[in-house]
């Protein structure tokens, strides 16, 4: 199945979508899944390259932008990639 690119008209209504759908895994999941996606939201809303498809923020940034330490970046980054929420395409 080809996916189509985000951007051009209606991408906005895919990308809501996108956002929609973390937020639900959030609020229907335990308590750790509903801090976790939620941060993943905030980072796909601020640093989600749509054009490229993908999300390229270094681990010390992402942890000054969720005021936690990057220990706990590590920990999220590696529980979005476990769900198979986020793919890891370089390290």
């Amino acid at each position: 199945m080809i996916q189509p690119k985000l951007v051009g008209p209606k991408a906005g209504a895919i990308k809501y979508d996108v956002l929609t759908a973390l937020n639900l895994i959030g609020l229907h999941g335990a308590p750790v899944d509903q801090v976790s996606m939620q941060r993943l939201s905030t980072l796909i809303t601020a640093r989600y390259n749509w054009r490229r498809e993908e999300l390229s923020i270094g681990q010390r940034d992402m942890a000054r932008m969720l005021c936690v330490t990057e220990r706990t970046i590590k920990r999220e980054v590696k529980r979005w990639t476990d769900r198979k929420v986020l793919i890891c395409t370089r390290a």
